[in-house]
């Protein structure tokens, strides 16, 4: 039955609370360590060549150290992501299908959280969706038009991300020719045949680098399972049907039905060079269950119930070891922070069970989906703020202006600068002279770990939290040295 189509407004309301979600906070959260960082430090330095730092530096973003500047690129790659998802999976899959599959992608966490990082991840997300989706129309009507489209975004997404890209454009291609029935007509495309020209291409004109900077996903950044866990959260709302969804989808595979090749093994592909398109097939997967669950004899509806039970009983007990551990960590305001987004998620996709059993389209679709995306709203604006002070480089700076000296060397515990930190970016940016060696004189601040040997007499302990989410205390020290 074909419900969204007839109440497309509430896609477009989706769509609306998608945009807001991508905007939140990105304008007051500080540079992140890793990509970011890279990125804004690349451009301050006046590198050129490479599109994400060459965009951070004629903007100025990485000179005011602006976090809106350096991730607009980001949420606008995201919006481009949507609408070619929607205009060309609609031609491929019909128009109810990709409606569901797009109020899917647009309640994920994933697509929230690509947007709140000015890295390469969502220019990436973007360019494969578009190269998928034309692998899979020339398989379907090889043409000109399709074609073109492929090698634009082979060519593109290898600039971007070698490695994982190259994979893509091998793998994906090969698997359909090989388990595809109408798989050989990729053989007339030769997807790897250019994407090796465009290695070649790029390395003649000095443009290929196998490990380019400014990306926080894709082929040995990140561990496999941390990768595989988190595109599974990122489908929490709807786990119930994506569940039921690989069921059926391993099952009819293994009798050719080209829908369950094409889906699976655009999300296998993906998973296995972590590419951020996964989060489109997974979408499209999950987006058609929720659909056929309301037609007559759906299979698979004891699987999206049992899921969906033992995911709500189970998302219970997170949520209250979420409110102690507020309590604990911020008293009063934490506890508020974390039964506010808990509340939320857990009493809409409460709802969404009871529309399981009774078989209300609205509850089912509108819970699951609000559940995402106003959690994900409540996450930037109740529970983010909270790890957004203790992050180490604003309690830091805020600290130093208490301290108020005037002498501009710091010297810092090196093993507070992993990831890279963004802490010596805002240690500049307030006139100060990050150090990380002791010369002839020990400088008269000094930051370091509480076994750091350097430290001055008096002495201040912070408690920060790292942008890799571990919690701990920092010493900031000044006066003369201890006896």
């Amino acid at each position: 039955m074909d419900y969204l189509v007839r109440n497309w407004t509430f896609v477009a309301f989706a769509g609306l609370l998608c945009l807001i979600n991508l905007f939140l906070m990105s304008d007051v959260a500080l540079i992140w360590a890793g990509a970011e960082t890279q990125i804004v430090e690349r451009a301050q330095s006046g590198e050129s060549g490479l599109v994400l730092v060459d965009l951070a530096r004629i903007t100025g973003a990485a000179d005011n150290l602006s976090g809106l500047g350096l991730r607009l690129p980001s949420i606008i790659w995201l919006v481009l992501a949507l609408v070619v998802f929607y205009l060309l999976g609609k031609r491929l899959f019909g128009i109810n299908t990709i409606l569901h599959g797009l109020l899917v992608l647009m309640s994920t966490f994933g697509l929230s959280t690509l947007g709140h990082f000015g890295s390469g991840d969502a220019w990436l997300l973007a360019i494969h969706f578009i190269g998928i989706l034309g692998v899979i129309a020339f398989l379907k009507k090889p043409g000109a038009p399709y074609r073109l489209l492929v090698y634009g975004a082979i060519l593109l997404s290898i600039w971007l991300d070698p490695v994982s890209s190259l994979l893509l454009w091998i793998l994906f291609p090969v698997a359909l020719v090989f388990i595809h029935p109408q798989g050989r007509r990729l053989i007339q495309l030769h997807p790897w045949f250019f994407a090796g020209v465009s290695v070649l291409a790029l390395y003649l004109t000095d443009g290929l680098n196998w490990l380019a900077p400014g990306q926080y996903l894709g082929w040995g950044r990140t561990a496999w399972w941390i990768f595989a866990l988190g595109v599974t959260l990122s489908a929490l709302p709807f786990l119930g049907f994506f569940g039921a969804g690989l069921w059926d989808s391993i099952q009819k595979a293994r009798k050719r039905e080209e829908w369950s090749i094409l889906v699976l093994s655009w999300i296998v592909i993906c998973l296995l060079v972590q590419s951020p398109a996964v989060l489109g097939g997974i979408a499209l997967l999950t987006g058609k269950h929720v659909s056929d669950y309301f037609r007559k004899n759906y299979p698979h509806g004891n699987i999206v119930k049992t899921i969906m039970l033992l995911h709500l009983i189970g998302f219970f007990f997170v949520a209250m070891l979420l409110m102690l551990g507020g309590f604990f960590e911020f008293r009063g305001t934490g506890f508020r922070s974390g039964m506010a987004f808990s509340a939320v998620y857990w009493m809409l996709s409460f709802a969404a069970v009871i529309g399981l059993y009774g078989y209300n389209w609205r509850f089912v679709v509108g819970g699951m989906a609000l559940a995402g995306l106003l959690a994900t709203s409540l996450f930037w604006l109740q529970v983010f703020p909270l790890w957004e002070g203790r992050r180490v480089s604003r309690v830091v700076v805020d600290q130093l202006d208490q301290i108020g000296t005037d002498r501009t060397d710091v010297l810092i515990d090196s093993t507070w600068l992993s990831g890279p930190s963004s802490l010596p970016l805002y240690l500049k940016e307030a006139g100060k002279n990050p150090v990380t060696e002791v010369g002839a004189n020990v400088p008269e601040i000094v930051l370091g770990s509480p076994d750091y040997p350097n430290h001055r007499s008096q002495q201040d302990t912070l408690k920060v939290v790292t942008d890799q989410l571990r919690s701990g205390q920092l010493i900031i020290s000044y006066g003369p040295f201890s006896q």
